[in-house]
């Protein structure tokens, strides 16, 4: 019985992951996420209190967890050698596997967050992680080059990159490993570009 149970659960969670990524939240409907569950309306709420309920147990974890890296990559071990060579080919090869290791899983449920929240807690999720990766290139740049003087440039760069990760998800959602090879790919791209700011290049 219990088997069952979290096979309705699992398939509410998985369904309405579909639902929030196509209409958003404001626009997400129960009992279409119901139906597709093969379940009614009234058992819904055995599983999950409401709507709001339902859309934190998919995006939570994946919010706080990108938040904490960001605030806490200095704590990580993490290529910082990379700094020192100037070979993008040597650049693309510990990123490929370094990224799968400390970026929390982007997929859906990062688009779901970013794009997808608005009349949620999680609606200037957005901004928040902009002002973090602003935060972060800022902090690079004083520690590379305190004498730069555009730093304000670190909003542009950061929404750059935020649009980017969001639009590749979207367009290879459906291959994973070519959507972790284009993001790879992305991020390297951008690295290259903040290394030709610091005048590393």
């Amino acid at each position: 019985m219990q088997i069952k149970k979290e096979q309705v659960r699992d398939s509410i969670l998985k369904n309405a992951e579909l639902e929030f990524y196509t209409n958003g939240f404001e626009k997400a409907s129960i009992r279409r996420i119901v139906k597709a569950s093969g379940t009614t309306i009234g058992n819904f709420y055995n599983y999950f209190e409401s709507k709001e309920e339902l859309f934190n147990q998919i995006v939570g974890e994946e919010y706080y967890n990108f938040k904490f890296l960001l605030q806490n990559h200095n704590k990580l071990v993490k290529p910082d050698y990379l700094w020192q060579i100037s070979n993008p080919s040597e650049w693309k090869k510990v990123l490929a596997d370094f990224i799968p290791k400390f970026i929390p899983q982007l997929g859906n449920k990062f688009v779901i967050l970013i794009e997808c929240s608005k009349g949620t807690k999680y609606d200037q999720a957005r901004e928040v992680l902009i002002d973090l990766l602003d935060e972060h290139f800022k902090e690079h740049l004083k520690e590379h080059n305190a004498k730069y003087e555009m730093i304000d440039i670190g909003k542009v760069l950061a929404e750059q990159v935020l649009n980017g990760i969001v639009s590749i998800i979207r367009q290879y959602y459906n291959d994973e490993k070519k959507k972790n090879d284009m993001i790879i790919e992305y991020l390297l791209f951008y690295f290259i570009g903040t290394m030709g700011l610091l005048g590393e290049f």
